[in-house]
């Protein structure tokens, strides 16, 4: 259409609730949704009761955000230990680590509700200690299920292509 900018695609996007021809490009705001409308109120009903919702919901559950992010950058903390960047031993990361689930422990009681998390977090650790730390010292083992899988899997398809 002359005049009127195309999208990258060459295509062009309807406006929603138009009738008739009337095109917007996509990517720029539709003025519509930003003018106060004469006569009626700033939003639509059905924004209006959104953002109602949205506020209500977010006041219910303002108590629940820092423990929610602490708790969360705990998980983050630990993960960053367990990825091992300055490359130290099995036995070093260990050390780290069993330290840094100490200091979770230590961090239970200012949780609140998620305390149990970090109960159930560190049992989980304390039952996969003893094999966790063994891809540090051991070159070429996979430090995750998924990376182990992987490699199961690529010596299965060997194997099956070999005795064919």
């Amino acid at each position: 259409m002359p005049g009127r900018a195309s999208l990258p695609h060459r295509r062009w996007a309807l406006a929603l609730g138009r009738t008739g021809s009337a095109l917007v490009r996509a990517g720029e705001p539709d003025q519509r949704f930003h003018r106060a409308r004469p006569g009626k109120k700033s939003l639509p009903p059905a924004l209006k009761q959104l953002h109602h919702l949205l506020t209500k919901g977010l006041q219910a559950t303002a108590t629940l955000w820092p423990p929610l992010q602490q708790a969360s950058q705990l998980v983050r903390q630990a993960a960053q230990i367990l990825a091992n960047e300055s490359q130290q031993t099995g036995a070093q990361v260990r050390t780290r680590y069993l330290a840094f689930v100490t200091h979770m422990q230590e961090q239970q009681a200012e949780l609140g509700p998620l305390g149990e998390t970090i109960v159930h977090f560190c049992q989980i650790t304390k039952n996969f200690a003893p094999g966790l730390f063994q891809c540090y010292d051991v070159e070429g083992l996979p430090r995750t299920n998924n990376a182990l899988e992987e490699c199961f899997g690529v010596a299965r398809v060997h194997e099956r292509r070999a005795t064919w």
